[in-house]
């Protein structure tokens, strides 16, 4: 079962907590204690934005801040297909930045790794000729 950790908002006051979830289960615990667990047609996760998810489960709603918005969010989405969301869940990435593709290396970075290749391969060959001889 996938875990999420995050901290659950109540006013001024922040609750670290641990939310579990399978393919129709929802799990929440903290300090260790299991605090409610919820099937999906008990339990309903939205998104609130800015990496806030609510969670409603007995006529109650929290306030759930996972430290991985992006990876709970793609979890709530696959894995809970069969609970009812609530709003959109968010992009994966920002929409404006996207994925972007990494700068090709620079002439110095080529050059030391491969200097540093070179020395590795002269260095295993010199410990394999004294194993050796």
């Amino acid at each position: 079962m996938p875990i999420y950790d995050g901290v659950v908002a109540f006013d001024d006051t922040r609750i670290p907590v641990i939310v579990g979830i399978e393919e129709d289960l929802v799990r929440l615990s903290a300090d260790g204690k299991e605090i409610g667990a919820w099937s999906g047609d008990e339990c309903s996760i939205g998104y609130e934005g800015d990496g806030v998810f609510t969670i409603h489960a007995e006529n109650e709603t929290l306030r759930f801040l996972p430290r991985e918005p992006d990876s709970f969010a793609a979890a709530v989405n696959g894995d809970l297909a069969t609970a009812s969301t609530v709003g959109e869940a968010p992009h994966t990435k920002d929409p404006d930045r996207g994925w972007r593709e990494a700068p090709a290396p620079k002439r110095t970075t080529r050059l030391l790794f491969y200097l540093l290749s070179a020395m590795t391969a002269l260095l295993g060959a010199w410990a394999a000729i004294n194993l050796f001889f």
